[in-house]
């Protein structure tokens, strides 16, 4: 990427220009110094400092302190404010028109079949399926944001399970899907479900998040609150790998769709200045976590992307612990556990080289082949994690039901039925109609933001739900007849009950081709 590097403090030759902006330049230009943009076109250098690197945006804050230290230490006078922009203006000049793009990342990559992580002091954790370093020389740059905080150098032979000391989760299969989803958190490139921690108050929700969040992306940041405006959503999940939501609860009109592209991979458009009319374009898939005390999701795209973990209320017969005992113990254990999960990761690596699944992949079925390998390297079997985690899909689908008004009906209306076809406008009346008394119960369809309005709406709600009825064995699907879209719902199995109730190869029990609504 760039020569051999030269300290500038001692070896930079001396400049013949007597301008003190033209011997900090030469001094800059041969003494080690890497100018480049990125691929929006800002500009960056990366600097040696001591035996290590460290990338900077030239516009920086970070940046004009080490040019100011740098210029004393060799000019030995102060840097002037004109003069400083003056040559923060020419290396960037310099950086985006003669120098290099290179592409930068956020806290982990691949790299030449190795997994790079930046531990923000200017060096890395190198994994491969041969074992793990730390090399201060990479061939990778990484991004730096201020609120970033050093991470602990890991040691061999850590134990990744000591997580499980720090936080309440005793249930084992939970305790099985977090730690498998910990380990994928420094695993990049594809989609990761958001975790979303729920329980009343009491159980914790917040330290488990801000443990893992120190583990996987140490931060300054540790956890935030949910912001209402998009734009800041979208600079929020730009700066970080890894972001917790703290005490969430709902989640803003618009936010479920941004945080599904968000896990899945998506471009965002923002402007560059309010000042300007410059557009810049930036495209990530992230590591997310959000904790409240109920659920916040109702999305069924959203919870389709989620694992959700209930946590318990911890007791008050000694097991409760005060934050600063907890923290002291944290500081103890986290090289040890950090180390545990880069031992995983060598031997999960080598795994899936060879790894072949024999049953059908779930949804996010990069999380699951990756899961499968991860709980190997744990010492589990990989059928433990897939149990774990299509029960934790059930949980899921059994959510997204019983929020939603227009499926509660559904369900009624289909419990004396093994069929039913007709306009939308004809089920739309007769599930009204349902609504409006059944066992007892009143439910106010006016009043509910999610029940249809129109037979038009309808459709849309029922495409929306599809995926999770089928789950129960109701099995919806529309045509035409007489030019007329009808819609045709099937109870596949005798009793309505959770999960799943047909494999993904059955025949269509319609006889006719399922079309989307």
């Amino acid at each position: 990427m760039e020569k051999k590097t030269k300290e500038i403090e001692e070896n930079s030759p001396e400049p013949t220009d007597n301008s003190d902006g033209s011997k900090i330049l030469k001094i800059i230009e041969n003494g080690g110094v890497f100018l480049f943009h990125d691929e929006l076109g800002t500009g960056y250098a990366r600097v040696p400092i001591g035996k290590k690197y460290k990338t900077m945006r030239i516009d920086s804050k970070d940046f004009k302190m080490w040019l100011s230290r740098i210029f004393y230490d060799r000019i030995k006078k102060p840097l002037r404010h004109d003069l400083r922009s003056t040559i923060m203006e020419t290396l960037e000049a310099k950086a985006c028109n003669e120098g290099s793009v290179v592409l930068l990342h956020n806290r982990v990559t691949w790299h030449e079949n190795a997994l790079w992580y930046d531990l923000g002091d200017g060096s890395s954790v190198c994994v491969t399926q041969e074992g793990w370093q730390i090399l201060n020389e990479t061939p990778v740059l990484f991004r730096s944001y201020n609120h970033q905080k050093l991470q602990v150098h890991p040691i061999i032979n850590g134990h990744a399970a000591d997580l499980f000391k720090l936080i309440n989760v005793t249930n084992k299969d939970k305790q099985l899907l977090l730690l498998v989803w910990l380990v994928s958190c420094f695993l990049p490139d594809f989609p990761h479900p958001i975790l979303y921690v729920h329980g009343p108050q009491g159980s914790a929700k917040s330290t488990l998040c801000k443990t893992i969040k120190e583990l996987v992306d140490p931060s300054q940041l540790d956890v935030t609150s949910f912001p209402n405006n998009e734009n800041e959503l979208v600079q929020m999940l730009s700066h970080n790998w890894f972001l917790c939501f703290d005490n969430v609860k709902y989640i803003p009109k618009g936010a479920p769709d941004t945080l599904c592209r968000a896990v899945t991979g998506a471009s965002f458009a923002k402007r560059s200045l309010y000042t300007n009319d410059d557009d810049f374009i930036c495209r990530f898939k992230r590591c997310i976590v959000i904790n409240g005390i109920n659920l916040g999701i109702r999305e069924p795209d959203l919870m389709e992307r989620s694992i959700l973990l209930e946590l318990d209320r911890i007791s008050e017969n000694g097991q409760r612990k005060e934050e600063r005992e907890l923290n002291i113990q944290f500081e103890g254990l986290k090289s040890s556990i950090l180390g545990g999960i880069f031992d995983c990761l060598v031997k999960a690596i080598q795994l899936k080289i060879t790894f072949k699944l024999t049953q059908p992949l779930p949804r996010m079925a990069d999380f699951a082949t990756w899961g499968c390998v991860i709980s190997e390297a744990l010492g589990y079997k990989h059928e433990n994690f897939l149990k774990a985690y299509k029960d934790n899909q059930e949980i899921q689908n059994d959510e997204v039901l019983n929020e939603s008004t227009l499926a509660v009906v559904i369900r009624n209306f289909m419990s004396d039925k093994t069929n039913w076809s007709g306009t939308p406008t004809q089920m739309l009346g007769e599930l009204k109609e349902l609504a409006a008394g059944f066992d007892g119960m009143k439910i106010d369809i006016n009043h509910d933001r999610s029940w249809p309005k129109n037979a038009s709406n309808l459709t849309k709600r029922l495409n929306e739900l599809k995926t999770n009825l089928e789950n129960i064995g109701i099995k919806l699907w529309s045509d035409k007849e007489n030019k007329k879209r009808i819609i045709r719902i099937e109870k596949v199995n005798d009793e309505i009950i959770g999960g799943d109730t047909r494999d993904a190869g059955d025949d269509d029990l319609s006889g006719s081709e399922a079309i989307q609504f």
